[in-house]
């Protein structure tokens, strides 16, 4: 007697794929549910198209299914160890809970099959058509899944650790939460795919497409993701929504990856409660710190922040993505410690708050990215692309950024202190205000044009630098070697106190604009020349001017006290009213 068919069975259709003779159909047809058809031969069955059969909890372990069809079959917690259905029509089929432990599943058809909880262990499924499916929890560790097809499938949950994936299709797959430890996914397409939280350490992922793809809380820790494309990828850390009004409230923002915060850097923030007044402040206050599209959304943050503790972040340490595309990508908040991304295409990617200290960034295309407040503290740089790239409070502390080009890059409040930048270009950069280069190494970097207004140079090497007119309002320049050229750059109310200036170029340089005089107290000037500067109000006292070129220069009002001024040239300085001594003028 045939077992009523429930919502979940269907028609199994067991027809001649080909001319040849097949077996005898098993007689416990079309009721084989609990069967024992272990070994059994079944290949090509032919029965009525319309008989209802099922197989549940039947034994086929190691049975010959090859090249029948068995579309809409029940085979749910069937035992299917060492099967063969190479080249099955399993198609819509309700497989779940079986084993299929090893079974040979070479170019079979299981599109929008039921596979939930299976057991695919070592499972042979190269080829096969798995579009739709439900893999849902199925256990395909260590199983071949070469060229497979699992097009928009459902592989939630599911462990594919160790499992091979070459070149298989994976677009639009859900593998929210699925284990991907180990997996080879080489050359496997997973554009528009979910990967939010799923654990891909140590995959090997080398020129996988994973454009448009999900991958936020994400473990790549060690994977190989080298010339991969993760174009327009999604790796950034959420922000979530705290209830109650948007307040105005500002707190201090987060030093990117570290509990200290900067001082005087400030962000909008959602909060519970008002502030004091009970008036929040204009919003538009935001957008003096933070343009828009700095979070890749035209929204203002929530409350939590990436760099809070209590925000996963999607972890790619010491993953190897070199010469991978990531143009476009979202990856705010991720932690890229460590990786391998020399030659990688970040441009217009955006990086905010992303953690890429120590990493390889050789080479690297950057421009026009969004590096708002990222670590790259200790990163190599070296010759990578920064052109219009957004740096504002990045940490880039003893980072080697040597000949890379940051040309109209902006890095106020970024902190470069000890970092390598010889032989970087800088041109028409903005380093204003307050970014930190104090102790930094800019020697033969070009920063013509650039705005190095109110930053710190205290202690940094600049020898050999161009800084044509670049804008250095109030830079502290304490202590900096300063062998540089400045043909035409703005000084004004500068601090060079005990700056090495020997055989500086500073020519027509502006070291006044009222009421902001340059300090130079102590300063080596030797060899410097200064024709046609101007040095109104300027404090040079004890300074060393001997054998500077000073024709034409303005003194008016300077204090040349203790200074050194032998062998300078003076023909035609302007100004006699010094405090101090200068050769050709009146004792004052």
């Amino acid at each position: 007697m045939s077992t009523p068919v429930t919502g979940t069975m269907a028609a199994i259709v067991l027809t001649v794929l080909t001319a040849a003779a097949v077996a005898e159909p098993p007689e416990c047809l079309p009721d084989c549910a609990g069967a024992d058809l272990r070994g059994a031969d079944l290949t090509g069955t032919d029965t009525n198209p319309r008989t209802i059969a099922t197989f549940d909890q039947a034994d086929l372990g190691r049975a010959n299914l090859s090249g029948a069809v068995l579309q809409g079959a029940v085979l749910s917690l069937v035992d299917l160890v060492g099967a063969s259905l190479a080249g099955a029509d399993l198609q819509a089929a309700n497989l779940y809970g079986s084993r299929l432990t090893g079974a040979d599943l070479r170019g079979a058809q299981l599109g929008g099959a039921s596979l939930i909880e299976t057991d695919l262990r070592s499972a042979d499924l190269s080829n096969a058509r798995l579009a739709g499916a439900n893999l849902v929890h199925a256990d395909l560790i260590g199983a071949d899944l070469t060229s497979a097809s699992l097009h928009s499938a459902n592989l939630a949950s599911s462990d594919l650790s160790h499992a091979g994936l070459s070149g298989a299709d994976l677009r639009y797959a859900n593998l929210g939460g699925a284990d991907l430890s180990g997996a080879n996914l080489s050359g496997a397409d997973l554009g528009h795919a979910n990967l939010s939280g799923a654990d891909l350490t140590a995959a090997t992922m080398r020129a996988a497409n994973l454009s448009y793809a999900s991958l936020t809380h994400t473990v790549m820790t060690g994977a190989d993701l080298s010339d991969a494309s993760l174009a327009f990828a999604n790796l950034a850390a959420p922000w979530p929504r705290a209830g109650g009004a948007m307040s105005g409230r500002r707190v201090p923002l987060p030093d990117a990856g570290r509990s200290a915060s900067r001082p005087g850097v400030w962000i909008w923030s959602r909060q519970t409660e008002n502030t004091s007044d009970g008036e929040p402040d204009d919003p538009a206050d935001a957008a003096e710190v933070f343009p828009d599209g700095v979070f890749g959304m035209n929204t203002i943050p929530g409350e939590q922040l990436p760099g809070d503790a209590n925000v996963h972040r999607a972890n790619i340490r010491d993953a190897n993505l070199s010469g991978a595309n990531l143009s476009g990508a979202n990856l705010g908040g991720a932690d890229l410690g460590h990786a391998n991304l020399s030659g990688a295409n970040l441009g217009g990617a955006i990086l905010a708050f992303t953690i890429l200290s120590g990493a390889d960034l050789r080479d690297a295309d950057l421009t026009s990215a969004n590096l708002f407040a990222a670590d790259l503290s200790g990163a190599d740089l070296r010759g990578a692309f920064l052109n219009v790239a957004l740096l504002f409070g990045a940490d880039l502390r003893n980072a080697d950024l040597s000949n890379a080009r940051l040309g109209y890059a902006n890095l106020a409040h970024a902190d470069l202190g000890g970092a390598d930048l010889s032989g970087a270009h800088l041109e028409y950069a903005k380093l204003t205000p307050a970014a930190d280069l104090s102790h930094a190494d800019l020697s033969g970097a070009v920063l013509s044009e650039a705005d190095l207004s109110y930053a710190d140079l205290s202690g940094a090497n600049l020898d050999a630098a161009d800084l044509s007119r670049a804008t250095l309002i109030r830079a502290k320049l304490i202590d900096a070697h300063l062998g540089a050229g400045f043909l035409l750059a703005n000084l004004a109310g500068a601090d060079l106190t005990g700056a090495d200036l020997t055989d500086a170029n500073l020519t027509r340089a502006n070291f006044h604009h009222f009421p902001l005089p340059a300090t130079l107290h102590g300063a080596d000037l030797s060899n410097a020349a200064l024709g046609h500067a101007n040095l109104t109000d300027a404090d040079l006292f004890g300074a060393d001017l001997s054998n500077a070129y000073l024709a034409d220069a303005t003194l008016t009002g300077a204090d040349l006290t203790d200074a050194n001024l032998t062998g300078a040239d003076l023909e035609g300085v302007q100004g006699c009213d010094v405090t101090g001594r200068l050769p050709g003028c009146s004792p004052q």
